[in-house]
């Protein structure tokens, strides 16, 4: 965990000021479960790894199960630091900052998608009313219709409480960098084929790695991603 404190004792001379920011940072990009004792959260992150590199690079996934790292142990240090040792500190905080933005993105998009639901509900609860429909079996009924569409219902009493924010917010940041780290692996697709001849390659090759273009990754990451929202729409 220190990889991860450093930079908030780099950024600010209170040490309360950055513990407090340590520990958010732990509980918004979901970097505490990747220090749970059975690592369920670091070997989740793998499995999403490997989902992505899958679909992007059918060649290169082949190429690391053949070379028995298609579960994608070499990126267990990438993944469990958030980068920290792969990036200089200040790109690796640049990175940080890019999920945490993203991530507060998408949780405005569902906010906003939320409200227009719910703001469908009056004229229902009014319907019912006036057929002596039971407003409760109203919105029951309207969330069966949503669900029958393709949508999510909304929850109980409406808009998401805290911690469900928390929740997506950490489950968005954790998205973000699986892509990320995919985009990684991806620029070095011609060395994984041309100089691995097993696992232990794939380790050492991407233990080692330099150079890493901070932004060229950035936007590969987002093409993979829109790529992988674009089939599951299809």
């Amino acid at each position: 965990m220190s990889d991860l404190a450093l930079p908030m004792l780099v950024l600010f001379d209170d040490d309360a000021l950055a513990f407090w920011c340590f520990a958010a940072l732990m509980r918004t990009f979901g970097a505490r479960s990747n220090f749970a004792v059975d690592e369920s959260g670091i070997f989740s992150q793998l499995r999403g790894l490997a989902g992505v590199l899958g679909r992007a690079d059918r060649v290169l996934a082949h190429k690391l199960t053949a070379l028995g790292a298609g579960e994608c142990h070499f990126a267990y240090r990438m993944v469990v630091v958030l980068m920290r040792r792969d990036l200089p500190l200040g790109q690796a905080m640049t990175l940080w900052e890019l999920m945490w933005a993203d991530a507060r993105r998408q949780l405005a998009a569902r906010r906003r998608r939320r409200a227009a639901r719910d703001a469908a509900a009056p004229p229902l609860i009014a319907a019912a009313a006036d057929e002596e429909e039971d407003p409760k079996a109203a919105l029951k009924r309207r969330d069966a219709a949503g669900a029958g569409a393709g949508g999510a219902p909304p929850s109980a009493g409406g808009a998401a409480g805290p911690g469900d924010d928390a929740d997506f917010l950490s489950t968005a940041a954790s998205g973000f960098f699986v892509h990320f780290v995919a985009a990684v692996v991806v620029g070095a697709r011609r060395r994984v084929l041309d100089e691995c001849r097993d696992a232990d390659d794939a380790m050492r090759l991407f233990h080692t790695l330099k150079g890493i273009d901070l932004w060229e990754c950035v936007t590969r990451a987002t093409v993979l991603r829109a790529a992988g929202a674009g089939r599951k729409q299809r």
